[in-house]
């Protein structure tokens, strides 16, 4: 994979392909030439993008809740094949239906309403296009520290 077709960092992918591969699972926004690349070579882009804002931030508590609900179904899953406990259905049935709507929250709307108090905050307009993943994430950090220590004073 070529460092002249993609992206390869989250301090080089703007905000703008950031939240396309994200939301819309279309990884051929990690090109930096949108009509030059493979969909196998944007996976594999994506990937080592994702990897680099792993490293960089973690795993969110957004991730933490849907891995920790897919481990709750696989574990009643398994105790319901084991037992055949009828009751057991009915909490798969409920953590699925909490998970698909955990899922099915509008991403988009969080990420504008926080470019919105960004803008604000910075009293300056923030393009998804120029900005980085890596500068917008650090600007959060900067603006979640900066709200504590008014809270605190």
């Amino acid at each position: 994979m070529s460092d002249e077709l993609y992206y390869n960092n989250i301090d080089e992918l703007p905000l703008f392909n950031w939240r396309k591969c994200q939301e819309k699972q279309s990884f051929e926004f990690t090109r930096k030439n949108i009509k030059k690349g493979n969909s196998k070579s944007d996976r594999s882009a994506w990937e080592i993008i994702y990897d680099s804002y792993l490293l960089e931030f973690g795993i969110g508590k957004d991730m933490e809740r849907i891995v920790s609900l897919k481990l709750e179904i696989a574990e009643l899953q398994i105790r319901f094949v084991e037992t055949n406990e009828g009751f057991l259905r009915n909490q798969i049935r409920e953590l699925k239906r909490e998970l698909e709507e955990f899922l099915n929250r509008e991403n988009d709307s969080d990420t504008n309403t926080i470019l919105t108090y960004l803008r604000k905050w910075m009293n300056q307009w923030i393009d998804p296009k120029k900005i980085t993943v890596q500068e917008f994430y650090y600007l959060i950090r900067d603006y979640k520290r900066e709200m504590q220590l008014k809270k605190s004073a």
